[in-house]
Formats: C-alpha cells, sequence, structure tokens
C-alpha cells in the first residue's frame, strides 16, 4: 500500500514533474492519464470513484452569449466554418454526410442556429466528450485511462508521493 488510512495526500511528482491530486481521505491510489501524460493522482475508494473525481476535475466547456465560442456545439458534433467573408455555415458533421444546417451573416447566428438544433433534437455528446456531476460537459480526451497503482508500477513511473500524519491525530 502506498499510503496508509491515517495519512493524507498533499502532493505528487511523476517522472520529476509535479501532478495534481486529488483526496477522497481514504483507499486506493489511482493515476489518471490523457494522451498528453499523467494528469491526477487521485485516492479514493473505488475505480468508478477516482474516475468520476478525474471528470470532475477538468475544465468544464461553457457557453457564454457575450462571448460565443464553438466549443460547446463541437461537443454535440456541430460546427460553423467561414464560408466567404461575412457568411458562415451551421454544419451538422454527426452523420455520414455533413449537413448544412445553415448560411448565416455572423458566427453568433451560426452558433445559435447550432445550438437550437441541438436542444431540439435532444443531441448526444460525441466521443471524448461527457457530462460532470454537476451537469457540465468536459472534454475527457480519447485516450483516457485510470489505472490503480501498486507500489511496483508507482516505481516504474518514477511516482513520488508526499503524504501527512495529520489525520491520525483527529
Amino acid at each position: 500500500m502506498l499510503i496508509s488510512r491515517n495519512e493524507q495526500l498533499i502532493s505528487a511528482t511523476i517522472d520529476g514533474k509535479d501532478v495534481a491530486t486529488i483526496d477522497d481521505g481514504f483507499g486506493e491510489l489511482f493515476l489518471y492519464s490523457d494522451e498528453f501524460g499523467p494528469v491526477y493522482l487521485i485516492r479514493s475508494q473505488t475505480w468508478h470513484d477516482a474516475h468520476e473525481f478525474a471528470i470532475d476535475a477538468m475544465s468544464i466547456i461553457k457557453h457564454d452569449k457575450n462571448n460565443p465560442s464553438t466549443d460547446v456545439i463541437e461537443a454535440y458534433g456541430f460546427y460553423v466554418q467561414e464560408k466567404a467573408e461575412g457568411t458562415f455555415l451551421a454544419i451538422d458533421d454527426r452523420g455520414e454526410a455533413r449537413e448544412i444546417i445553415g448560411e448565416l451573416e455572423t458566427i453568433d447566428l451560426a452558433i445559435s442556429a447550432c445550438l437550437k438544433m441541438i436542444a431540439d433534437q435532444e443531441c448526444d455528446l460525441v466521443e471524448g466528450c461527457r457530462y460532470n456531476s454537476s451537469g457540465g460537459i468536459v472534454f475527457e480526451g480519447y485516450y483516457g485511462s485510470l489505472l490503480e497503482l501498486c507500489e511496483e508500477s508507482a516505481k516504474e513511473h518514477s511516482i513520488e508521493v508526499v503524504v501527512s500524519r495529520e489525520l491520525a491525530e483527529q
């Protein structure tokens, strides 16, 4: 066991680089990685709990009406393409063939057309995106993985864990 019940996970490094930590207070250690490498070292009771903690810690894709972004519509398989100066195509890319929803004058109108279709059709998120526990959309990536750590794999990846024994006195 890498961390005992009376210890608190403070920080961790992997191959000499700091990695974010999440401590549920007890349980085993899990390593969440994406296509770019290790992201979180998590202590939790179960693999499922550790995965949910990782998802909840990810940045939420937000839609701001005052500063429209295509991130939200792309999470559902839609996007906006500039056709010519001053003309934007709202495109549904979920099916076998791309479908043009409309040709609009501004990017805001094109995004709004996509958002309306997403709401009207109750569209699902595309692969790599999911909802977190608060209902926000996060991009989990295509190669996310969560592994339970043992002492051997911790040594193999040069994982160093800093703990505090403060919980023992509480």
